[in-house]
């Protein structure tokens, strides 16, 4: 018979699963976002260049054309929102030179709202070389969120963002921080929602019914004991066909993958807080400070403490 824990995450709605683990993927991989508001005329054109990061830019007024440098030019229009991972241009003229974006150039280039001809929000996640999650590295170079054709908590979001850039309150910039990585979890959202044939691993098992589940579980309940048999019975299917589809999709084995959730947040607590190897070890699943140091070791070479320091 299944355990009450069990229970529970069969009876879990999908969608709201799904949502966690997303928020959860975006909150352990990366250490931070950069942001900007501004409002611009005439003709112009930004080359953002190459990061190990990720980007978005939401067009407030006006048009925009964005130009990858291998790729398509993707024409963006008041409301809609694009996450790029990937050099390209942003610009009101193509046919112009490109100058490097920095801060200090956009803040040169701006001008009052009333003499604009179109608004932007940008921001880029800083990702964690460490803890950066795989789904980050098969994103594909452009995802488009079209005004009219998305959640509404979108349109919702963007507006709160929007005023707190206008209000520059106190405590406005951790609000903003928190609606920019809202923002990544609903664009990674509707990727993964999406009917795109270019969705492969990461992608396509998130928008498996059986690999989603057990995705979510062991992002949500890692502390668990679970075993490959407890593990499948609570995605819904046996052990052979869940070790199978799950290594072909993810890429590692759900038992390993279970092992690199724990570790990864135990690196997180190890770093951030002041409590002890034993009681971060218990706290993600492992029987004592000791097991899990060897559990590090023999992933990273090093031990917890070593490995969390900046």
């Amino acid at each position: 018979m299944s355990s009450r824990l069990e229970q529970a995450a069969m009876a879990a709605p999908r969608p709201a699963g799904e949502l966690d683990l997303l928020a959860d993927i975006v909150r352990s991989s990366h250490v931070g976002t950069i942001s900007a508001r501004g409002w611009y005329a005439g003709g112009w054109s930004l080359r953002f260049e190459a990061t190990r990061d990720c980007g978005f830019h939401i067009v407030t007024a006006g048009e925009v054309s964005l130009r990858l440098d291998d790729g398509p030019t993707v024409t963006l229009r008041a409301g809609d929102v694009v996450l790029v991972s990937t050099p390209h241009v942003l610009a009101t003229d193509l046919r112009r030179t490109p100058v490097t974006f920095s801060k200090d150039t956009a803040a040169r280039m701006a001008v009052e709202e009333s003499e604009a001809e179109t608004g932007l929000l940008c921001g880029a996640y800083l990702l964690d070389d460490v803890a950066q999650h795989p789904v980050f590295a098969n994103l594909p170079e452009t995802i488009v969120l079209r005004a009219g054709a998305r959640d509404p908590s979108v349109d919702a979001m963007i507006t709160v963002l929007d005023g707190e850039f206008r209000a520059q309150a106190p405590g406005g910039r951790a609000v903003a921080d928190r609606l920019i990585d809202a923002m990544l979890v609903y664009i990674l959202r509707h990727w993964v929602q999406s009917d795109c044939p270019r969705a492969s691993g990461w992608l396509k098992a998130l928008r498996d019914p059986v690999l989603g589940r057990a995705l979510a579980l062991i992002h949500g309940e890692y502390a668990q004991p679970w075993t490959l048999e407890r593990l499948a019975r609570a995605s819904g299917t046996s052990r052979a066909s869940l070790a199978r589809h799950f290594t072909a999709e993810v890429g590692t084995s759900p038992m390993q993958f279970l092992t690199e959730r724990r570790l990864s947040v135990a690196r997180g607590l190890v770093q951030s807080t002041a409590m002890s190897l034993d009681e971060v070890a218990t706290s993600v699943g492992y029987a004592s400070g000791f097991s899990l140091s060897k559990a590090f070791k023999r992933t990273y070479g090093q031990s917890p403490r070593r490995l969390a320091l900046p």
